[in-house]
């Protein structure tokens, strides 16, 4: 891009040298000085350094050092190595490395990293590798959906059109912008860096001349850069790129107000580099108005700084100003003064194009003063380094020509070539399109064949499927049937129970009890057979209750299902028989039927263990937990081979298998000859 400006700068004093020969107009370099000023202002694709850069530097350093996580270190590390691309090499390496680490295996980290590399590319020349590593972050964002990726990824193809800009591919750049970059910025949400875009394409149109629509696009991204709260550092270049526009369409009072407020962020940073581009539009603005002394003023501010912060091109910017302010003032000694000084500057006059710009404006400066023979000398100088110039460039030129005359003929052979390698490669594609065409029937007709058989298979295992459904639901429903037989019965018997305990206990035993008070009250009997009658009848009111009892307890119905089952494994208590019983939670507001089948299932199970197994010790346990009711019953008795127990099931079994099953609980039976016998029951109350 530098080498294009310089050779269109030369192009503007050779036709203005030409339209004059050797008739010296002094006046006439304004225009070509001016246009340098022009073009030697700010390039978008300038890494901007953030204004305070040591604060800045700083609080990214401590966030490193925190206890943040490593994503966001990762983060921090890259836009570290962001802002140290332009500046120090080895730091931008580092932290660059340092945020490559820390993203361990995150890919969108990853992704973004090729774009931290590629900013440090492009900062240090190498423009290929850089616009390669733009593309892998552009296409690898492609992945990821979020609006932070979409930011991302146009911010890598802004970065790869820079790179085309200085490749001088200035409208692949402006496409890029155009097309796809602004579209994505807008989409993500990143007013920020539409702002950026903006300010990006109103320097398109400028350095195009098209100053209106720089302007345009220059007030768009002030605009959002003043709303969205940008980086000083971005707000003061699109202020001066604004004022720029302005003053290159003759509006001074509007660059003013402009430049007024870059001057008010600027103020706290005296020594910025920032101050240099204020400088320079702020010198552009007096020359416009014909105020050349304080044109020179803001020149000199500048130039001194631009020195002190060892800023050659930007000095040497200022340096074409303050030329261009003397012409202006016909001061042609103080111009030669300036041109001998760039002259002496290696980063000026190693371009041949800069020492024919400066030759031909030092002959216009003697020629100015009258001194006709000295601008004869710097005229021919010009000359000879013009033809020198051209002589390299024709020889140039007729080598290419060269090169292409060959490649030309080159390229008649390859053209005869590739005609019959083409109708080669027609035959073989007819070839194998035939070939494809029969390959592809075949399997057309192989793949209708599977589709059918498994199509088929698939059917008949539905119809099987169907009919042990069917059969399974049949079941259930035999299943759900015995329950509700079972349930019947269960219910049924237990009502009974109570009829029969009610009437043993309040018919028959009451008529017992009577007879034992008649009896009693007729003294006793000489040969005491009267006692004995009595004491039968005594025992046999024992054995009523006892059986009422067992019916249905009396204790059940008044005192509760825990208060039951104590006084059932109290009444089985023995000399030979211990019982320990053990009651955790039971709800004394149980439905009386559920009492009444789990009082039935300890009942048969205890039972069991007093009259079969032998034991001497005996533990039950009852639990509640909300709906689950838990019972155990472990003795130390004989035990039995489970496996025998279908077999020989009894009536007590079958009871509590019916009760369980009604319960819709689960029966453990644990035993083997000579061990104990534990059985585990878990019950599954209905819930209120």
């Amino acid at each position: 891009m530098t080498d294009y400006i310089h050779f269109l700068l030369f192009c503007i004093v050779f036709k203005i040298s030409n339209l004059k020969s050797c008739n010296f107009a002094p006046m006439k370099l304004a225009a070509p000085l001016f246009l340098l000023l022009c073009f030697l202002t700010l390039n978008v694709g300038a890494q901007l350094k953030p204004l305070d850069l040591p604060r800045y530097s700083d609080s990214l350093g401590r966030l490193l050092q925190g206890t943040a996580s490593d994503s966001v270190k990762s983060r921090a590390s890259f836009l570290l190595a962001e802002t140290w691309a332009g500046i120090d090499t080895a730091k931008h390496g580092t932290y660059l490395r340092q945020g490559i680490q820390l993203a361990g295996k995150n890919g969108y980290l990853l992704t973004a990293a090729k774009y931290y590399a590629g900013i440090g590319q492009m900062m240090t020349g190498r423009l290929d590798e850089a616009e390669a590593s733009f593309q892998q972050a552009a296409n690898g964002m492609q992945k990821f959906g979020a609006k932070e990726a979409r930011s991302f990824r146009a911010r890598a193809l802004y970065s790869y059109g820079v790179v085309q800009q200085l490749k001088d591919n200035q409208k692949e750049f402006t496409e890029l912008l155009t097309n796809q970059v602004i579209p994505l910025a807008q989409q993500s949400g990143d007013s920020v860096f539409l702002g950026k875009c903006y300010f990006a394409l109103g320097m398109v149109f400028k350095n195009t001349q098209q100053y209106a629509k720089a302007e345009q696009y220059g007030l768009r991204a002030v605009e959002l850069f003043e709303r969205h709260k940008a980086a000083p550092e971005q707000l003061l270049a699109g202020y001066h790129a604004l004022a720029e526009a302005y003053l290159l369409q003759q509006k001074s009072s509007a660059a003013r107000t402009v430049l007024d407020k870059a001057l008010s962020i600027l103020r706290p940073y005296p020594h910025s580099e920032y101050f240099l581009d204020y400088y320079a539009a702020d010198a552009m603005y007096y020359t416009s108005l014909n105020q050349y002394a304080q044109s020179l003023s803001s020149i000199d501010k500048g130039i001194l700084l631009a020195q002190q912060l060892h800023e050659v091109r930007k000095e040497l910017r200022l340096q074409g100003q303050k030329l261009n302010v003397y012409f202006n003032q016909k001061n042609f000694p103080k111009a030669r003064e300036v041109m001998n000084y760039m002259l002496s500057q290696p980063a000026w006059a190693a371009y041949a194009t800069n020492r024919m710009i400066t030759f031909m404006a030092m002959a216009e400066a003697y020629a100015g003063e009258g001194n006709m023979k000295m601008a004869f000398e710097w005229q021919k100088r010009y000359s000879s380094t013009s033809d020198s110039f051209y002589q390299g460039r024709l020889q140039n030129d007729i080598a290419a020509m060269e090169v292409k005359y060959q490649s030309r003929e080159k390229q008649q052979k390859i053209a005869v070539l590739e005609a019959q390698q083409q109708q080669n490669i027609l035959k073989a594609k007819s070839a194998r399109l035939l070939n494809v065409l029969l390959s592809a029937g075949t399997i057309f007709l192989l793949i209708t064949t599977v589709l059918l058989i498994i199509y088929y298979r698939n059917k008949r295992k539905l119809s099987r499927q169907q009919e042990i459904n069917y059969q399974q639901q049949l079941r259930e429903l035999q299943q759900e049937q015995q329950l509700r037989f079972a349930q019947a019965m269960l219910e049924g018997e237990e009502r009974e129970r109570l009829r029969v305990a009610r009437d043993l206990h309040d018919g028959l035993g009451g008529m017992l009890a009577g007879i034992k008070i008649n009896l009693s009250q007729q003294g006793p009997s000489k040969d005491g057979n009267l006692d004995g009658v009595i004491q039968r009848l005594d025992q046999s009111l024992s054995e009523l209750r006892r059986i009422a009892r067992n019916m249905m307890p009396e204790s059940l119905l008044k005192l509760g299902l825990s208060m039951a089952l104590k006084d059932l494994c109290e009444s089985l208590i023995t000399p030979e028989t211990a019982i320990d019983f053990q009651v955790y939670g039971v709800d004394p507001g149980m439905d009386p039927a559920i009492q009444a089948n789990i009082y039935r299932i300890v009942q048969e199970v205890l039972s069991n263990a007093v009259r079969h197994a032998g034991a001497g010790h005996i533990m039950v346990q009852c639990s509640q937990d909300g709906h689950i009711f838990l019972i155990t019953v472990e003795d130390d008795g004989k035990g039995f081979d489970p496996t025998q127990l279908d077999k020989a099931e009894g009536i007590g079994m079958i009871n509590i298998r019916n009760r369980v099953d009604y319960l819709n609980g689960k029966l453990d039976i644990s035993s083997s000859p000579g061990q104990g016998t534990v059985v585990n029951i878990e019950l599954f109350l209905p819930q209120a």
